[in-house]
């Protein structure tokens, strides 16, 4: 998953606060599950196959060996 800025608004906020954002956003998380789980679980599987796509990119770069042998 994409990274989000920090919020940093949520360090004024108080405890009682927090608690009600984060049972908000749980409420948002439960409703698109619910109602949009096929989606969301098909975009997962492409953003994890293009992630490991990249890994593999980086994974193939050409070591730097030197060409001149030491003895």
């Amino acid at each position: 998953m994409k990274s989000l800025p920090p919020l940093t608004f949520t360090q004024t906020l108080t405890p009682e606060q927090l608690l009600t954002l984060y049972d908000l956003c749980e409420s948002f998380k439960t409703y698109l599950w619910q109602h949009h789980r096929i989606t969301l679980e098909q975009q997962m599987i492409r953003q994890v196959l293009s992630d490991n796509d990249k890994a593999l990119d980086d994974e193939n770069l050409e070591l730097p060996f030197d060409d001149e042998l030491p003895f």
